[in-house]
């Protein structure tokens, strides 16, 4: 969760601009719905906290993973056909890369999570 909110300021993509170059896109302008899945991730850990992890808490980080999935998808989609159209190779910057780290950490804290509610 602290690790999606630190890569919101680093470089994400360019953002190639017809007779001007380029300009480098950050997490905030690129991915602003990672910041509404920190927020969800944190009242997950609250609840957590709380109790331990089961049923439907399970359910809502299966489908959180799953979205975030698919919203990293398709950044990654839309920055490689934005570089195909400008002839110009696709840019990933350290944010794209921290914040796919991130997708990784979330997986295996679901599958986890998911393991542990199912041992009852």
């Amino acid at each position: 969760m602290l690790l999606i909110v630190a890569t919101m300021p680093l470089a994400w993509h360019r953002h190639f601009v017809i007779a001007a170059g380029y300009s480098v896109v950050t997490g905030t302008g690129s991915a602003p719905w990672l910041l509404a899945v920190a927020g969800l991730l944190l009242a997950v850990a609250v609840r957590a906290a709380a109790r331990p992890v089961r049923g439907y808490l399970v359910l809502v980080l299966l489908v959180l993973t799953l979205f975030t999935m698919l919203g990293m998808y398709g950044n990654w989609a839309d920055n490689y056909t934005q570089a195909a159209a400008a002839a110009r190779p696709p840019y990933y910057g350290t944010g794209f890369w921290l914040a796919l780290l991130a997708l990784v950490i979330m997986i295996g804290a679901t599958a986890i999570a998911w393991w542990r509610a199912a041992r009852g």
